[in-house]
């Protein structure tokens, strides 16, 4: 595992790629991609029970580790289907005290041969009620590092990270860009039985996001 702690004011060619050819003609009620988020309680013990989310969304406990594990995690999938930035939302409740860890990822997606593909989700201005969540939409820093987050991936090539784009963004200059094996995450704390929404907005590479 490596830890990745990243911020750059260009998008790779990658990404700038992806944005501007993959079509954008698709209708409304079709996904063209996916906000994922993993919710992890175990550092605390704290088992987590699953909510409402936003339309056509999917949130259940994790359905792999142990027994103990799947209580304390939490799986959560939103269809983006436009081309601008798309609000999503989903709640859970923890059962006790402590911090959970909230997993920015993207779509897991497989080409022909099995292989996993590199797709990014792009997440800006998150936040939270029934818990404090600072710096959600990624605008302040600690030297280089987006401060509240950090950012993992055993790919070194394609970590998650945090990309200033005054132009893409949904507000500010920054926003997240995360993918189903580069995550950017963070921690919050949460109170015994007190439900908690987390709303923002994503938008899958592959499409360029009209102007807020």
């Amino acid at each position: 595992m490596t830890i990745f702690k990243r911020t750059t004011c260009v998008l790779s060619l990658i990404i700038v790629i992806a944005a501007y050819l993959f079509p954008t003609f698709v209708s409304a009620a079709e996904p063209i991609g996916y906000a994922r988020f993993l919710i992890n309680g175990s550092n605390s013990k704290i088992n987590l029970t699953s909510g409402a989310s936003s339309w056509g969304g999917n949130i259940r406990n994790i359905w792999w580790g142990s027994e103990e594990e799947r209580k304390q995690s939490l799986s959560v999938e939103i269809p983006l289907t436009g081309s601008a930035w798309q609000e999503f939302s989903f709640s859970f409740t923890p059962d006790k005290d402590g911090m959970v860890q909230i997993n920015l990822i993207g779509e897991d997606k497989k080409g022909a041969d099995g292989k996993g593909i590199v797709v990014y989700t792009f997440y800006d201005d998150i936040s939270v009620t029934g818990a404090e969540l600072s710096n959600g939409d990624f605008e302040s820093f600690d030297k280089d590092n987006p401060v509240g987050w950090w950012f993992w991936s055993p790919d070194e090539k394609h970590p998650g990270r945090i990309v200033c784009d005054p132009k893409l963004a949904h507000g500010g200059k920054y926003f997240a860009a995360a993918w189903h094996r580069g995550a950017v995450v963070r921690q919050i704390k949460v109170k015994a039985n007190q439900e908690l929404t987390i709303s923002g907005f994503a938008i899958p590479v592959g499409t360029a996001p009209s102007a807020p």
